[in-house]
């Protein structure tokens, strides 16, 4: 069954018998919201999606610090863009169209996180993670949210993985996006609730952010009319899906990693 709120709640509505809802998604958001009694239980695709997102991240991570959009936008207007070339070289700007010495900061550090910032860390990245609170996760340095503002004043770039919750509600905003190192990319693979899309724009028109990448918007499809699609310097993509190929047959099982609501 597509994982479509108008699915779900008539799901929750009609199957009376129901006891376990086993969501494909990552964020279980969605089956949380449906209505399901207290007696279902919840269970996420944690882990299911770890590969084809981490891959989807990293190319719009390069392709926004590359300033690939930039050169799409010549490529159509057949128009050889030596501004961007000279940039890439100029001592002056070069290090910021290259992720070697650059500091990553990824906020929600779980699962595909792990599989991201290794492959981060092997570019020259410097990965730190923001999360719930401070440690070392799959051997990277996290620091808690409510302490991330030094963090995020010498971050080039930020990539969002953070799921949707009433806590986690426009997280991504003026305040945080004013408090990012002037220039900053900002890449969401998360939840587009996640994210103030007015400020959003904002930050990209004032050139508080250099660009944005975005595979999950508030509401999807894009309207037509959203100004997203308007907003300089952001590159959207609809929300990447898991292939058939990459899923293992281990992944499908429910455990109790999965379980985000236990019946009671």
């Amino acid at each position: 069954m597509a994982e479509h709120p108008e699915n779900l709640h008539d799901a929750a509505t009609r199957l009376s018998q129901l006891r376990l809802v086993q969501t494909l998604a990552a964020g279980p958001d969605a089956a949380l919201a449906a209505g399901f009694r207290d007696t279902v239980a919840i269970a996420s695709g944690r882990s299911l999606h770890d590969g084809p997102v981490a891959e989807h991240a990293l190319a719009l991570i390069l392709a926004a610090v590359r300033s690939l959009d930039e050169l799409l936008e010549s490529q159509r207007e057949h128009e050889w863009n030596t501004a961007v070339n000279t940039a890439q070289v100029a001592r002056a700007t070069s290090g910021r169209y290259t992720l070697d010495r650059a500091q990553v900061t990824i906020w929600g550090f779980g699962s595909i996180a792990a599989t991201l910032a290794p492959v981060l860390r092997m570019l020259g990245a410097t990965v730190t993670g923001v999360a719930s609170t401070t440690g070392i996760r799959h051997g990277f340095d996290v620091v808690a949210a409510s302490d991330a503002t030094e963090l995020l004043a010498r971050t080039d770039v930020l990539v969002s993985v953070l799921p949707a919750s009433p806590e986690t509600t426009d997280t991504f905003g003026a305040a945080l996006f004013g408090a990012l190192k002037p220039g900053a990319i900002f890449v969401n693979v998360g939840r587009g609730a996640t994210v103030d899309e007015a400020a959003l724009i904002d930050a990209l028109e004032s050139g508080q952010l250099r660009s944005a990448a975005l595979d999950v918007t508030k509401v999807e499809p894009l309207p037509a009319e959203s100004a997203l699609w308007d907003a300089p310097h952001l590159i959207l993509t609809p929300t990447s899906r898991v292939t058939g190929r990459r899923v293992r047959p281990a992944s499908c099982a429910p455990t109790s990693k999965h379980c985000t609501r236990v019946p009671r």
